[in-house]
């Protein structure tokens, strides 16, 4: 793998699943976990998400009931996270079909939903959090990607709350 020269790393989605467990799967996050030992802030999002709780003693597997998880879901922020309060309510677009079934005690919960326990995660001494949903989503990944129809008020508060929390990683100093 290259090296990677990097103020701030986000690992996205992808058509792989973390249980297929391709060379390539533990390659990246070998190299990521360098990074994060490095004080690089990282953020996964979906896959990136699921393979670095694999990586540091969780367990990921398929969606229960097996099925992919499509549309939009709304999290709850259950600790203060950057600028964003525990309380608050945003809104992401998802698709996937594995989450992220059990963590190790090096994370911590920070925002849930009853379809995603834990839907974003953050390591308790390294600078990575991972989101299970797509809060990079914009429309050509809704028109691509979502088959569930969502409204257009739907779709504008995802990109919105999506825009909040990738706001909230790369403008902070560090990892939230």
């Amino acid at each position: 793998m290259s090296p990677i020269n990097a103020k701030k790393i986000i690992i996205f989605g992808s058509a792989s699943n973390v249980s297929d467990r391709l060379d390539w799967h533990k390659d990246l996050a070998i190299e990521i976990d360098k990074r994060l030992q490095q004080g690089i802030p990282v953020m996964g999002i979906c896959f990136g998400h699921q393979l670095m709780a694999d990586f540091y003693d969780g367990e990921v597997d398929f969606n229960e009931p097996r099925k992919i998880y499509d549309g939009i879901r709304e999290v709850e922020f259950l600790k203060d996270f950057g600028n964003i309060q525990a309380g608050t309510k945003l809104s992401f677009l998802k698709r996937h079909e594995q989450r992220v079934k059990n963590i190790s005690d090096q994370f911590e919960v920070i925002a849930s939903s009853p379809e995603c326990q834990f839907d974003i995660l953050k390591h308790k001494t390294l600078p990575y959090f991972g989101t299970q949903t797509h809060p990079e989503g914009s429309e050509d990944f809704y028109q691509n990607t979502i088959e569930s129809k969502l409204s257009d008020s739907e779709k504008q508060r995802a990109f919105n709350d999506g825009l909040t929390l990738i706001s909230n990683f790369l403008m902070g100093p560090s990892c939230p």
